[in-house]
């Protein structure tokens, strides 16, 4: 996967979700025109109590990301 766009257990910030923290928590079609990044919450719901959030390909550069898997645990 390209170094610019977020992986599996990356930590981001999802810009349109108010900037809140997000852990990337599967990529669907990985490599694909078609990916998709389904994203979790870093702390209980979110602010509207939303589970997950997927984020399709055409809006990854919603995506910041904050720290590398590894290089982060959670609290």
């Amino acid at each position: 996967m390209n170094d610019r766009l977020p992986d599996v257990g990356d930590l981001v910030l999802h810009a349109e979700a108010g900037d809140s923290k997000w852990v990337v928590h599967d990529i669907t079609g990985k490599g694909q025109p078609t990916a998709a990044w389904t994203l979790r919450p870093l702390y209980g719901g979110g602010a509207d109590a939303e589970r997950n959030r997927t984020v399709p390909g055409s809006a990854v550069s919603s995506i910041a990301i904050i720290r590398r898997r590894g290089e982060w645990t959670q609290p």
